[in-house]
Protein backbone atom coordinates (compact mmCIF):
# COMPACT_ATOMS: atom_id res chain seq x y z
CA UNK A 1 0.00 0.00 0.00
CA UNK A 2 0.78 3.93 -0.46
CA UNK A 3 2.29 5.40 2.84
CA UNK A 4 1.59 8.35 1.31
CA UNK A 5 -1.79 8.58 2.17
CA UNK A 6 -2.77 8.19 5.88
CA UNK A 7 -6.43 8.27 7.20
CA UNK A 8 -7.96 10.77 8.74
CA UNK A 9 -7.52 9.27 12.14
CA UNK A 10 -4.38 8.28 11.67
CA UNK A 11 -3.50 11.56 11.08
CA UNK A 12 -4.82 13.36 13.62
CA UNK A 13 -3.21 11.32 16.22
CA UNK A 14 0.21 12.17 14.30
CA UNK A 15 -0.95 15.70 15.08
CA UNK A 16 -1.82 15.42 18.85
CA UNK A 17 1.61 13.74 19.38
CA UNK A 18 2.77 16.30 17.85
CA UNK A 19 1.49 19.35 19.86
CA UNK A 20 2.02 17.00 22.89
CA UNK A 21 5.35 16.84 22.38
CA UNK A 22 5.98 20.67 21.27
CA UNK A 23 3.87 21.77 23.67
CA UNK A 24 4.45 19.55 26.52
CA UNK A 25 0.39 20.08 26.65
CA UNK A 26 -1.68 17.22 27.67
CA UNK A 27 -3.73 14.82 25.47
CA UNK A 28 -7.38 16.39 26.16
CA UNK A 29 -6.03 19.65 25.60
CA UNK A 30 -3.96 19.15 21.72
CA UNK A 31 -7.46 16.85 21.43
CA UNK A 32 -9.66 20.19 21.68
CA UNK A 33 -7.31 22.47 20.00
CA UNK A 34 -7.49 19.72 16.69
CA UNK A 35 -11.23 20.78 17.06
CA UNK A 36 -11.06 24.06 16.94
CA UNK A 37 -8.67 23.43 13.78
CA UNK A 38 -10.86 21.32 12.48
CA UNK A 39 -13.31 24.23 12.93
CA UNK A 40 -11.68 26.44 11.15
CA UNK A 41 -10.64 24.05 8.34
CA UNK A 42 -14.39 23.85 7.56
CA UNK A 43 -14.50 27.67 6.65
CA UNK A 44 -11.35 27.98 4.41
CA UNK A 45 -13.04 29.15 0.78
CA UNK A 46 -15.78 30.54 3.14
CA UNK A 47 -13.54 33.88 4.23
CA UNK A 48 -10.59 32.03 5.39
CA UNK A 49 -7.69 31.36 2.65
CA UNK A 50 -6.34 28.32 5.02
CA UNK A 51 -7.20 26.25 8.13
CA UNK A 52 -5.41 26.45 11.18
CA UNK A 53 -1.73 24.95 10.85
CA UNK A 54 0.08 22.22 13.24
CA UNK A 55 2.28 25.34 14.83
CA UNK A 56 -0.61 27.36 15.47
CA UNK A 57 -2.13 24.95 17.42
CA UNK A 58 0.95 24.34 19.27
CA UNK A 59 1.93 27.97 19.75
CA UNK A 60 -1.77 28.11 21.53
CA UNK A 61 -1.11 25.00 23.87
CA UNK A 62 1.54 27.47 24.65
CA UNK A 63 -0.25 29.96 25.62
CA UNK A 64 -2.62 27.98 27.65
CA UNK A 65 0.60 26.53 29.36
CA UNK A 66 1.23 30.13 30.36
CA UNK A 67 -1.67 30.30 32.08
CA UNK A 68 -4.07 32.00 29.37
CA UNK A 69 -7.64 30.50 29.30
CA UNK A 70 -8.27 28.20 26.33
CA UNK A 71 -10.72 30.27 24.72
CA UNK A 72 -7.86 33.49 25.03
CA UNK A 73 -4.84 31.37 23.97
CA UNK A 74 -6.75 29.93 20.95
CA UNK A 75 -8.19 33.25 19.66
CA UNK A 76 -4.19 35.06 19.94
CA UNK A 77 -2.34 32.30 18.85
CA UNK A 78 -5.11 30.60 16.25
CA UNK A 79 -7.77 33.40 15.22
CA UNK A 80 -6.21 36.50 15.11
CA UNK A 81 -3.10 35.27 13.06
CA UNK A 82 -5.72 34.03 10.77
CA UNK A 83 -7.86 36.31 9.92
CA UNK A 84 -9.17 40.10 10.94
CA UNK A 85 -12.50 39.51 9.42
CA UNK A 86 -14.92 40.18 12.62
CA UNK A 87 -17.65 37.87 11.32
CA UNK A 88 -15.11 34.39 11.09
CA UNK A 89 -13.97 36.17 14.37
CA UNK A 90 -17.12 36.21 16.11
CA UNK A 91 -18.20 32.32 14.82
CA UNK A 92 -14.97 31.01 15.33
CA UNK A 93 -15.38 32.48 19.20
CA UNK A 94 -18.68 30.74 19.32
CA UNK A 95 -16.93 27.46 18.41
CA UNK A 96 -14.12 27.83 20.63
CA UNK A 97 -16.64 29.06 23.72
CA UNK A 98 -18.79 25.36 22.83
CA UNK A 99 -15.69 23.41 23.08
CA UNK A 100 -14.13 25.54 25.76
Amino acid sequence: GSFGVLNPTTKKDIEKEIIMLESKTTGEIAEKLIKVSERTRNLKGRGLHEGASTRMLITAAKLINSNLSFIEACLKGIVHPMTDDKDIIDSLEQSIRDLG
